[in-house]
């Protein structure tokens, strides 16, 4: 502020401001002076800052006077009166620091941050207003193979829908509390969270009394369930068997009414077969054609520990692979994340915790809190890059979170994140008059269906074919040509949040929430064919 009579005026109202004095006349010509000012700002910013430092040396609370009384108060016990005035204090700071927050980070070309990755966050009535449209989830898959449109995956929400599988198992929990073991080749339709269509296959269901009603409709007949275990075979030449293993079953016609007159029960140790003419006769109940619960969870075991055997043979090739500059398996532990490649740009680890990663003896690291963070340097100019990740979200708030973000926002320096709306994102600041940034964002990828649940995440940018691609679990989800021509730097980097900002004032939020336990780094765009064999290689 060059003039110093304003700035003599503005000391004044601050200190009256802090004081607790100040009126409402006051304020709003305090309010006048910052509107548009930054050296007002400035010094407003630098006044708390002062007081804040101040008041943390003396030892005291924050309450009274921090200008003209501050060498009285030093060292002072603050009294009643004091405490209850620090209140009123606090909430005009509070109340005034929002309106200062949005001077200070104006949605304006001239600051350093305006337009970079701008979060077009969801608006808090659009938070209050979300639905999980949810019945179940899909807690185990094993040897899947689908054969329709919808591919979930393992820890997936299912709303209600047609599952298709040409084999393999499946195992739901629905949100009563029903298990459901299908067996492929299935076609099976989710109808409620009590209600399911079983057009062909195997189904095997556990029904706890408090889920009594749960029905399941086949050609042939309707099952409702009192409280049991039993199974079901629909056949595709239309034969139809049901089990009853334990409890009590009652069986309708399959023409929705229901009738009295028209109940058959079936008990524990019972079973009934429907021939294709449509005959029915007594069978001998036969648990063993059927995969239990736990056969299923052995199956499940043992897929999953071939598969991170399998990962793990790989991942030796991976780390003599040239073309890759900063390989993180996340099979370390300590305070150091180890790069297996030749650059060795080890990670500092900090705040997180080692955990279980997609596989029960592959290893991850969780990222919770707003410090938690790895730092890491990798210095180079990169042409062509390629980020993958394999990460599990476990919260989607309205801001970005960061995967790999480098330090500040300089110019060419790489930004890849995940944006309030869900998206895979990469941008970084573009030189010119007007500091801004030019971002790639892919359509949203990440729902509430996704969270909980390990996804692969891949972004290439590449100057000689002028794109940037997201991929999402081995799927081009994005493609767009290059509004610059310029190589990409990385340096001084943090996995997982974005430190180390030079404006004195409150990091902006960045840190990602859930866990990461793969991140590799190419110094060339790999092709479809190569993340796709990538993605299936490493796969949960």
């Amino acid at each position: 502020m060059g003039d110093f009579k304003k700035q003599s005026d503005l000391d004044q109202l601050l200190g009256r401001l802090v004081d607790g004095e100040a009126t409402a006349a006051e304020i709003a010509a305090l309010e006048i002076l910052l509107d548009g000012n930054p050296d007002a700002q400035r010094r407003y910013v630098h006044y708390l800052d002062l007081h804040g430092e101040l008041l943390l040396k003396s030892n005291m609370q924050p309450v009274v006077s921090i200008n003209s009384n501050l060498s009285t108060l030093i060292g002072a016990r603050p009294t009643t009166r004091q405490i209850i005035v620090s209140a009123l204090v606090a909430s005009i700071l509070i109340a005034f620091g929002l309106r200062i927050g949005q001077w200070m980070n104006p949605p304006s070309g001239d600051d350093n941050y305006a337009q970079y990755n701008v979060d077009d966050p969801i608006s808090p009535s659009t938070i209050e207003d979300s639905r999980d449209d949810g019945v179940a989830v899909l807690t185990h898959a094993v040897d899947v193979e689908w054969s329709g449109k919808n591919k979930p995956q393992a820890g997936s929400i299912l709303s209600p829908g047609t599952l298709n599988l040409s084999g393999g198992l499946i195992q739901i929990e629905f949100y009563n509390g029903v298990q459901l073991i299908v067996e492929g080749p299935a076609d099976l339709e989710i109808v409620s969270v009590a209600s399911v269509i079983c057009h062909e296959g195997k189904l095997r269901s556990l029904v706890p009394q408090n889920a009594r009603g749960f029905s399941v409709l086949t050609p042939k007949f309707d099952l409702v369930d009192l409280g049991t275990e039993f199974a079901v075979y629909v056949a595709s030449d239309g034969r139809s068997d049901v089990h009853v293993f334990e409890g009590e079953v009652e069986l309708y016609l399959p023409d929705g009414k229901r009738e009295l007159e028209q109940k058959q029960v079936l008990l524990g140790g019972q079973a009934t077969q429907w021939l294709p003419t449509g005959i029915r006769t007594s069978i001998t109940p036969n648990p063993e054609a059927f995969a239990s619960f736990e056969d299923m969870r052995v199956r499940d075991q043992s897929l999953s520990q071939k598969r991170f055997v399998n990962w793990q043979r790989g991942n030796v090739a991976l780390r003599d692979n040239p073309q890759i500059v900063a390989r993180y398996d996340f099979e370390s532990d300590g305070s150091r994340l180890v790069d297996r490649s030749e650059t060795k740009a080890h990670g500092t680890i900090i705040g997180c915790e080692w955990t279980v990663g997609r596989w029960p003896d592959k290893r991850a690291l969780e990222f919770k809190r707003p410090g938690d963070r790895v730092r890491i340097d990798l210095p180079g100019e990169f042409d062509a890059l390629t980020l993958m990740a394999w990460v599990r979200v476990d919260a989607l708030p309205s801001r970005q979170q960061s995967l790999l973000l480098t330090d500040n926002v300089k110019i060419d320096h790489l930004h890849w994140q995940i944006t309030g709306k869900g998206e895979l994102r990469i941008s970084s600041r573009i030189p010119a008059q007007v500091r801004t940034g030019i971002g790639y964002s892919s359509p949203p990828v990440f729902t509430p269906r996704q969270i909980g649940v390990w996804n692969c995440v891949c972004s290439t940018y590449d100057r000689s074919s002028r794109t940037v691609t997201h991929w999402f679990n081995g799927q081009q989800v994005f493609r767009e040509t290059l509004k610059t021509d310029l190589p990409m730097h990385i340096g001084l980097a943090e996995i997982g949040n974005w430190g180390m900002q030079p404006r004195p004032a409150p990091h902006k939020i960045r840190n990602f929430i859930g866990r990461i336990d793969e991140l590799t780094i190419w110094n060339v765009a790999l092709n479809e064919h190569q993340i796709a064999e990538i993605y299936e290689n490493s796969r949960p």
